[in-house]
């Protein structure tokens, strides 16, 4: 393996010392690059109690990103003169010998928190596992997102992450021979997350991808061997309870009153505000049981028994049929702290959809 950067040597030396056949996230070491592995693979030590295998880490902007770190090996001697450390300084010199004294001087080094001993195999929260050949965007209950794309480059690294929330990573091989793409986090969340997948360059659109989401020791299994062409346009739901339930749900997506920007909303209206649900090539919006839908808890408005004050159109032009729905204004249970308005409701066969839009309460 061709060590590349300093957390690479880290990962390697940890992992291949414990058990070189187990992945990443079933190992010792479990982030992919410094920063994750300073804010969740390990802990900050005294510096008197230094032992070898311990790192040391630096923020060289002061950022509070984590741009470099070296291990401690104990003094070994080179042509006469005393080290005591190891790291991956750049591309450049590659691996190199130094001593942590000197490396204390650096830009970055804090000796409150830089020292610090590697927690073995720390918990993680849970993952989206996908089979090639796909790439993923997930958004988690907070609103975080991550994409292939994400990224943030420090002085010596190339970090795929949203620091602190979401980690992306694609590094080990999968049954086909193509790198699995994993998107994992480290602290368990309650709520929704949604997961696209987006075929990747050069796909045909006959191949199929797998894909897997876990929290804890759950498992559910959210696509197996679908081609890339029946990818649904929305992505997969995925719901996580306060006891640790996963219960699924089709994403949607939906436009509070089409053609117009903010979309304000007046409590005091008497009136109704209309909802546009958009249909796509994976979904028809005549599946879903209109009279199970609501919107911030809101139900679509009836003319009479039965008559729900509904349309189907094509209203943002893409060539599928929408269905344009009227839910009552005052029985909208928002406040004006809010910034969006969730839609909620059941297709014809049972399955849960959700979708949201933003809004903006006025006088």
């Amino acid at each position: 393996m061709a060590i590349t950067n300093c957390s690479g040597l880290t990962q390697w030396a940890y992992n291949r010392s414990f058990d070189s056949t187990k992945s990443l996230l079933h190992n010792v070491i479990r982030w992919d690059g410094a920063n994750g592995q300073y804010r969740h693979n390990s802990e900050a030590i005294n510096e008197s109690d230094l032992q070898p295998a311990d790192l040391l880490f630096l923020d060289k902007n002061s950022d509070r990103y984590i741009d470099h770190v070296a291990m401690y090996v104990g003094n070994f001697e080179i042509d006469g003169e005393i080290f005591d450390i190891v790291e991956a300084f750049n591309p450049r010199f590659g691996i190199i010998h130094s001593k942590i004294s000197e490396y204390k001087t650096r830009v970055g080094f804090d000796e409150n928190s830089s020292v610090r001993r590697v927690v073995l195999s720390p918990s993680i929260g849970g993952q989206v596992k996908a089979g090639s050949p796909v790439d993923l965007i997930v958004t988690d209950p907070d609103g975080f997102t991550i994409t292939p794309t994400t990224a943030i480059q420090t002085d010596e690294e190339y970090l795929r992450e949203v620091p602190g929330e979401l980690y992306y990573y694609e590094s080990e091989l999968g049954p086909d021979g193509r790198p699995e793409d994993v998107v994992y986090w480290p602290t368990p969340k309650t709520g929704d997350y949604v997961i696209r997948v987006i075929p990747e360059n050069g796909a045909s659109p006959t191949e199929t991808y797998n894909l897997e989401f876990q929290t804890g020791e759950q498992i559910i299994v959210l696509a197996e061997n679908i081609p890339l062409n029946q990818i649904p346009s929305e992505g997969y739901g995925v719901n996580v309870t306060e006891t640790g339930a996963i219960t699924l749900f089709v994403p949607i997506a939906i436009d509070i009153k089409p053609d117009s920007f903010p979309n304000s909303i007046n409590f005091g209206s008497k009136g109704t505000v209309p909802v546009a649900i958009l249909g796509n090539s994976t979904f028809d919006v005549r599946q879903i049981a209109l009279e199970s839908v609501t919107l911030a808890n809101a139900p679509i408005k009836s003319k009479g028994r039965d008559r729900l004050i509904t349309s189907y159109e094509d209203v943002n032009g893409d060539g599928f049929t929408d269905v344009v729905i009227h839910v009552i204004t005052e029985m909208i249970q928002s406040t004006p702290t809010n910034a969006k308005a969730e839609l909620h409701g059941f297709l014809l066969d049972g399955r849960e959809i959700k979708g949201s839009d933003s809004i903006k309460i006025v006088p």
